[in-house]
Order: structure tokens, then C-alpha cells, then sequence
């Protein structure tokens, strides 16, 4: 076998390093995956555990706020105490209202209305449902 030339060598010499270069990458890839998976399933747990303790907090909080009052003390829908407590609610913020169904009502000639509150008034009325408006 002959002795190989200098640009055989040379050839040779940066196959090498380029197979070299290739296992390293595809081994540091192949870690960074692992880590990165590692981590995301450390985040997504986390997270899930999070969510889960806050909406069991929320719920246990709703839960037993609506139990305090019971419901006796609740209007029936379409009273008028019912909608004077809906009136209530939105002028003071608290969240009656939005625990509550809209007050909805129906004139004897069968138009229907629901319950608005106007934040710049502090005034509640109703607001025809069946009427067409040109915008």
C-alpha cells in the first residue's frame, strides 16, 4: 500500500473532526431534550397542582359563602324583592348578581324586558329584548 498524499491526509483529518462534531451535537441534543422534558413536566405539574388548589379554594370559598345564607332568605325569581335585591347587588358591586339569574319580565302585551344597570347613573331599568334597533 502506497503512502497516502498530503491532501489524503488532510481529508481524513476533517472527516474526523466532522464525525466528531456530529456525535457531539446529537449527544448534547439528546441531553438538553431530556433536561428540557424534565423541566417542562416539573412546570406542567407544578402548574397543575397550582390551578388545582386555587379553583378547590374558590370553590370551598363560593361554596360555603352560599350555604351561609340559606335559601329561605333568597327571593323567589320574577318577585319584586328579587328585583330590587338584583337592583341591590349592582349598585353595591357585591356578587348576588352575578350568582343569580337576570331579572326578565313580560308585559301583558307580551313584550319582554330584562334588568339593566347603567355604572354611570347608578340608575337599574328595563330594557326592551324584543324590539329591533337600528345601530
Amino acid at each position: 500500500m502506497s503512502e497516502l498524499n498530503k491532501k489524503e491526509k488532510i481529508v481524513i483529518v476533517l472527516l474526523i473532526i466532522i464525525i466528531i462534531i456530529l456525535i457531539g451535537a446529537i449527544l448534547s441534543l439528546t441531553i438538553f431534550d431530556s433536561d428540557n422534558l424534565q423541566n417542562n413536566t416539573t412546570v406542567v405539574n407544578t402548574t397543575n397542582t397550582t390551578l388545582n388548589a386555587t379553583f378547590e379554594n374558590a370553590t370551598s370559598t363560593s361554596s360555603s359563602q352560599y350555604s351561609d345564607s340559606s335559601q329561605e332568605d333568597e327571593p323567589e325569581y320574577g318577585t319584586d324583592e328579587y328585583v330590587d335585591k338584583w337592583d341591590e347587588s349592582q349598585q353595591s358591586g357585591s356578587d348576588w348578581s352575578y350568582l343569580h339569574d337576570q331579572p326578565v319580565k313580560t308585559d301583558d302585551d307580551g313584550n319582554r324586558y330584562k334588568r339593566m344597570y347603567d355604572e354611570d347613573s347608578g340608575e337599574s331599568y328595563w330594557f326592551p329584548l324584543d324590539q329591533d334597533y337600528e345601530e
